[in-house]
């Protein structure tokens, strides 16, 4: 049998029970204050966080307003501006950028510029390609050529005086200082590029060959040992491709009419000529004109002296907003 505890020792128990549990109670009081405060804190620093990323939002959404209505406010202007304000607007774009080329290189280099514009104008060798390009009006050399040295002539502030002549001769009055550039179908080739400055590209030009009607020749090869004719200004780059033919014979002519007459006679298998030229074939039944797929268009430039690279800097933004501007 179990023994019968006192009253004394009965009451022990039963304090240190309650004593116990008292204990417990504060502990887990005191674990769930500081659960609740840990997620109080948490709440507080989140909110504080979504503040925050509100409050730069909202600045950039302002800025981004900013910066729509600034871009709107400038194509307003722009569509309102009329044609020939457009016009003016950029004649002094180019004239102001001219004079950022003149004054950032050395005195050296920017001897071209102020020469020009102290004598007041451009001298151009230009050459009669009879194309879009370049043909004469009378004495007055008209087309793309033209235009764009007299959009050079305006930012330099100075007029235009031209030389006709053949290529040789237009490299040659660059080379003696009789010319500031020279321009007229003159391909971007590295044999110029060792004796003068080229500038970037402004036009191309594609090759045709021209042949009796049914005669087909697409590309060089079919002009294997053919008897050949080519404007005598043609690049010595795009001879030597023609002579990738094996026994092609070239024949220089003067003119697209003497090319004309030596297909028609016999004396030549094809012409080769420029787009322009080869237009003027395919009004005669007779003759057949294709493009050449495997010859490489020439590119055209404007040459300069080797010195003048002021000059020719100022010319390649010039034929860039030129290009835009048609």
């Amino acid at each position: 049998m179990k023994e019968r505890l006192g009253l004394r020792e009965r009451l022990r128990i039963w304090v240190s029970v309650r004593l116990g549990e008292g204990r417990k109670s504060r502990e887990s009081l005191t674990l769930r204050k500081r659960r609740k405060f840990m997620e109080e804190r948490k709440i507080r620093e989140g909110r504080k966080l979504m503040e925050g990323i509100k409050h730069r939002e909202g600045k950039g959404l302002t800025a981004e307003k900013g910066l729509t209505a600034g871009k709107s406010q400038a194509a307003g202007k722009g569509l309102a501006a009329g044609k020939s304000q457009r016009w003016l607007a950029a004649a002094v774009a180019l004239a102001v950028g001219m004079g950022i080329f003149m004054t950032g290189c050395a005195k050296k280099t920017s001897g071209a510029v102020e020469r020009i514009q102290a004598l007041g104008n451009l001298r151009v060798a230009i050459v009669d390609t009879q194309s879009r390009y370049t043909k004469l009006d009378g004495d007055t050399p008209v087309g793309i050529e033209p235009d764009l040295v007299q959009w050079i002539a305006d930012a330099l502030g100075v007029t235009t005086q031209y030389q006709v002549c053949n290529k040789a001769d237009a490299l040659a009055a660059v080379a003696a200082g009789e010319a500031d550039i020279a321009l007229g179908g003159i391909n971007h080739s590295g044999s110029l590029s060792g004796d003068y400055l080229l500038s970037t590209e402004y036009g191309k030009g594609y090759f045709y060959a021209v042949t009796r009607a049914g005669d087909y020749v697409l590309t060089i090869g079919a002009l294997e040992g053919s008897s050949v004719g080519v404007d005598r200004e043609l690049d010595e780059e795009t001879r030597t491709k023609l002579y990738q033919a094996e026994g092609i014979r070239i024949t220089d002519y003067g003119s697209a009419a003497e090319g004309k007459d030596g297909v028609k006679n016999g004396t030549i298998r094809a012409y080769i000529c420029y787009e322009d030229q080869a237009k003027t074939f395919m009004e005669d039944e007779t003759f057949q004109v294709q493009n050449l797929s495997n010859l490489e268009p020439e590119e055209f430039v404007i040459v300069a002296g080797k010195s003048d690279t002021a000059l020719i800097n100022g010319i390649n933004t010039l034929i860039r907003q030129f290009l835009e501007k048609e």
